[in-house]
Order: C-alpha cells, then sequence, then structure tokens
C-alpha cells in the first residue's frame, strides 16, 4: 500500500518495519503518522535510511547541482532523529547498517584476524552509509 495511506485498520501490528523507503515517499512525516496510527501502543518500529553525512553522499549531491536528484531524501543522524521524535517516536538504539560491515569483515577474515560481531556493532554511527533506528511510539 501507499505509505502515506496505509490499508490497515488502527492498531493493527505488533512490530512495523521500514526499510530503506522511508527517505524516497513524498511526505515522511504523514508516513510516519500512518505508522503510529497502524502500530499497536506497545508496537515496536524499526526504521533503515540513508545518512546524509557520508562522503559518498554528499558527492552525490553535489553532483547533482544542489537538487536532490539521486540523494533520494537521505539525511543526517541528527536530522533523522529530529523527524522521528518530532512525528511521536521515542528513540531505543540507532546502530549502523551491519551489511557493509560484515562484507569488508568477510574480506579481512580472509588476510588478516576475523572480527567479532562485537566490534562490528561498535562501528562509528556517523560514517554508517545507513543508520537503523529502533523506536516506539513516545507517549
Amino acid at each position: 500500500g501507499n505509505a502515506e495511506a496505509l490499508p490497515y485498520s488502527d492498531d493493527s501490528f505488533d512490530l512495523i518495519t521500514c526499510v530503506g523507503s522511508l527517505e524516497r515517499v513524498l511526505d515522511p512525516a504523514t508516513a510516519l503518522a500512518e505508522m503510529r496510527r497502524v502500530g499497536k501502543a506497545d508496537a515496536r518500529y524499526c526504521i533503515m535510511v540513508r545518512n546524509a553525512g557520508t562522503l559518498g553522499w554528499k558527492l552525490r549531491a553535489a553532483v547533482s547541482s544542489g537538487t536532490n536528484d539521486g540523494h533520494a531524501g537521505a539525511n543526517t543522524l541528527d536530522g533523522w532523529t529530529r523527524l522521528l521524535e518530532g512525528n511521536g517516536f521515542r528513540i531505543l538504539t540507532v546502530v549502523p547498517d551491519q551489511f557493509p560491515l560484515q562484507r569488508r569483515a568477510r574480506w579481512r577474515s580472509l588476510f588478516l584476524r576475523p572480527v567479532s560481531d562485537h566490534q562490528l556493532i561498535d562501528a562509528p554511527l556517523q560514517g554508517a552509509n545507513e543508520f537503523v533506528f529502533l523506536l516506539r511510539k513516545d507517549g
């Protein structure tokens, strides 16, 4: 369904995920309101969004002549935090997307010592390609 008009009844879900799509909807605030509406009072939310603070995204923004073309609505950690908290969510935790870290660890383990899962999760959050927010409704 349309993220800005979900075809579900109020208080329908215990868990709601939005992976790699919030930054692509026309009105993220409306999509977040819809997620809150269909989530039960104690629902948990997992939202993965792109980080505009990485060098790759900064270069894309510069190449697109200051427009958002190709930038897909990426935002910084502070920007996503303000958007989520400003739309009625309480952030439980934020972790970096693990896929690029797992890929690097796999290559590293071929030539150097293996990397533990703990080291992956503790990677610098600001440099992550994507942020994974775990949320609850606030209030």
